[in-house]
């Protein structure tokens, strides 16, 4: 029962009640009648909360036979600190190890909300593959609605259908070939930002001083998006602190009240979430405000420009209009945002995570660097580095059975990215190791390098990062196009190391729990030296 359906009952109880011992309908302005509905509604909210937080799940539920984790769980809370605040992804990864399950098992979230994990390449296949079963997320549509736009990302059924069929064109590898100057562009602006940063501070050896990955490369990914996606360039490299740069980026922090507000968001109606008297809403709801008007502005310049056969540009939005005939400027403005927010956070992140993994072997940049030494460019062959999402969850559209068990409507159902990726089932006994190697193979004949598209999985859908089924990643083509020019662009210019060698191990660095991505908590710093001859 909601929150409105609790009050409207608790006034029609209260009503009754006070209609019995009064014999009058008129209470309205009675205090007797106020002070007895606030005594109903807390014995009904107590009631429902006692019922959805202990006698459900624990011992109601048909979900309550699965196998399930147990150890340090709070009999109220369940899991809720560790599976909310943690990171996402691996919670459910620890518990795929030490769990013996079939591929499925139940955990217990924040006030005992059942979560259920699939973990086998079978089952995750299956929520995949069942769209109209295993919706996207209500609570992420709460979530990420005003950043990103009731978008594909976010919605469901016969409208993310037409969506789908409306972008997939304009994403596929010969349209995003068209963009590769752009992404090129500020690849080279990045290089160049950074190659002042050392010449400024290089020591005797030759490395800077400590450079903030994360500061960069979301930066750069901005930029792209902006200018691939829109077509106005924010020019966040090369002003970070002004107005729509500083505020948009700010949305995307991981910080405990960002936590605190989707907290909200989720148990609250929109509007009283954002009525909240915080900076950080003050701050989101400016940044989104700020978005939407630039967007409805490019929208709007682009279709005069279409209307006189003058729009030229290849651009994403440019495309929607003059070869999809798209002219609603609404539906504009939403695929715009969801461009923005969905294409640059997320291609940001993996590229860190990039930085990171070459710096943890350096022999790597060397190797990359000597593919094709000869005419100096650098061909990075990784499809994909480490998931920038380290979970992704569906919600059961109705009663569903998964692997002879029935699963509830609305219960979520989580694929651990983290542990998918990462599953000696999927990559043999080397899986928790990042080779990109595997990729590649030598040819027995000619003694050259060959791509190998699936490198070397021993499963069908073993690679997680851009998900399968109806619902993957639209946008991957985009996003590794963009992010091998930038990691080319970086390796090919600069030598890197971390500059906290406690990182070299991976279990060390605190992730955020928070946001959308699966990001260094308090970013990755390397020393950079420059390449004499590149």
């Amino acid at each position: 029962m909601k929150l409105a359906g609790l009050t409207i009952a608790s006034f029609f109880v209260s009503a009754a009640i006070y209609h019995v011992h009064s014999r009058s309908f008129f209470f309205l302005g009675h205090f007797q009648f106020y002070a007895l509905f606030w005594c109903v509604w807390l014995a009904h909210a107590a009631g429902l909360l006692f019922y959805s937080v202990i006698l459900w799940p624990k011992y109601l539920s048909p979900l309550r036979r699965l196998p399930e984790p147990t150890e340090g769980r709070s009999w109220w809370n369940g899991y809720g600190q560790r599976a909310f605040f943690g990171a996402k992804g691996e919670p459910v990864a620890q518990w795929n190890r030490s769990l013996r399950n079939d591929g499925i098992f139940r955990y217990l979230d924040v006030l005992n909300i059942e979560r259920v994990a699939v973990t086998s390449p079978e089952l995750v296949g299956q929520v995949l593959a069942r769209i109209q079963d295993f919706e996207q997320s209500h609570n992420l549509f709460r979530l990420a609605m005003p950043i990103l736009g009731p978008g594909i990302v976010l919605i469901n059924g016969e409208e993310h259908k037409r969506q789908r069929k409306l972008l997939a064109p304009l994403l596929a590898t010969k349209e995003i070939r068209k963009l590769d100057s752009i992404f090129w562009d500020k690849s080279l602006e990045l290089l160049q930002k950074v190659t002042d940063v050392v010449s400024k501070t290089a020591s005797a050896t030759g490395f800077s001083e400590p450079i903030c990955v994360d500061h960069y490369a979301g930066h750069v990914t901005l930029d792209g998006i902006s200018k691939a996606a829109l077509g106005v360039d924010f020019e966040s490299l090369k002003n970070p602190d002004s107005a729509i740069v500083s505020n948009y980026r700010g949305v995307f922090e991981p910080t405990a009240i960002f936590r605190f507000i989707a907290v909200c968001k989720i148990f609250f109606p929109r509007w009283l979430s954002e009525s909240i008297p915080l900076q950080r809403v003050k701050e989101a709801k400016r940044a989104i405000e700020l978005i939407h008007n630039v967007c409805r502005t490019s929208a709007t310049t682009k279709m005069r420009l279409n209307a006189n056969k003058d729009l030229t540009t290849p651009d994403l939005i440019s495309c929607l209009i003059r070869d999809r005939g798209v002219t609603d400027e609404e539906e504009l403005v939403t695929h715009s945002m969801q461009m923005l927010g969905a294409g640059h956070e997320t291609v940001g992140v993996g590229i860190t995570w990039g930085v990171y993994e070459f710096c943890r072997q350096a022999q790597w940049q060397k190797d990359i660097r000597a593919e094709d030494a000869a005419s100096k460019r650098l061909h990075v062959r990784v499809p994909a580095l480490l998931a920038p999402v380290g979970q992704i969850g569906r919600m059961t559209a109705h009663d569903t059975v998964l692997h002879d068990q029935l699963i509830p409507k609305g219960t979520t159902i989580h694929v651990s990215i983290r542990s998918f990726n990462r599953n000696p089932v999927n990559w043999g006994a080397d899986a928790g190791e990042f080779k990109p190697e595997r990729w590649l193979r030598r040819d027995e004949v000619t003694g050259d390098l060959v791509y190998v598209p699936n490198g070397g999985a021993l499963t069908k859908q073993a690679l997680m990062t851009f998900i399968h089924g109806g619902r993957d990643c639209i946008g991957r083509v985009f996003a590794r196009s963009e992010m091998l020019h930038v990691l080319a662009t970086l390796i090919g210019r600069f030598e890197f190391v971390l500059t906290d060698l406690s990182y070299m191990d991976e279990t060390t660095i605190p992730v955020s729990g928070a946001g959308f991505a699966y990001k260094p908590r308090d970013n990755i710093h390397v020393h950079a030296r420059q390449i004499s001859g590149w």
